[in-house]
C-alpha cells in the first residue's frame, strides 16, 4: 500500500497549492525555499499537520516570533492566523524530498494510530530521517 505525502497535491483555497509535495503556487514569487523530507498521509489523530512542518516542531510559530510580524495575540492564535501572514511576509515556499513511501508494496503493516509501519519484519517510523534513509536503501521511496 503506497503511503503518499500528506500534501502531495493540496489546494488550501487561498492562493496556495502544492504539487508533488512542493508548495509551487503562491500569491507571490517566493524568495525563500525551506526543504524538508516527508510528511506521511497516515490516518488517525497522530499526524495533525495542516501544512509542512506542522507536526510538533513549532517551526512556523518560531519563525513568526523571530521575525516579529508586528502581530500581537491575546490568546493562542489559530495556525492559519500565523501561517499565511508569515508565508506572505517572508515570501516562503516549501518542498519535501519524498513524495511516496512503499510505492509498489502491498505487504506492509501500518500500525494503527501511528506513523510506524512493519516491513519485512522491521518497524520503521515514517517521521524519522534515519528510517527513511533505510527505506531508500531498500528502494521503497519516490523522491521529488
Amino acid at each position: 500500500m503506497p503511503i503518499p505525502h500528506k500534501f502531495l497535491q493540496k489546494d488550501w483555497e487561498n492562493g496556495f497549492k502544492s504539487n508533488s509535495a512542493i508548495l509551487d503556487e503562491t500569491p507571490y514569487k517566493p524568495k525563500v525555499l525551506i526543504i524538508g523530507t516527508y510528511n506521511p498521509n497516515t490516518q488517525g489523530a497522530h499526524n495533525l499537520a495542516q501544512f509542512y512542518y506542522g507536526r510538533d516542531n513549532y517551526l512556523i510559530p518560531s519563525l513568526h516570533g523571530i521575525f516579529n510580524l508586528r502581530t500581537t495575540y491575546t490568546q493562542a492564535p489559530s495556525y492559519d492566523n500565523i501561517l499565511w501572514p508569515l508565508c506572505n511576509s517572508l515570501q516562503l515556499s516549501f518542498a519535501d524530498l519524498i513524495t511516496t513511501v512503499f510505492p509498489t508494496q502491498n505487504g506492509i503493516n501500518l500500525i494503527p494510530n501511528s506513523n510506524n509501519v512493519v516491513y519485512l519484519g522491521t518497524q520503521y517510523n515514517l517521521l524519522k530521517d534515519a528510517d527513511l534513509i533505510a527505506l531508500n536503501i531498500l528502494n521503497e521511496l519516490i523522491l521529488s
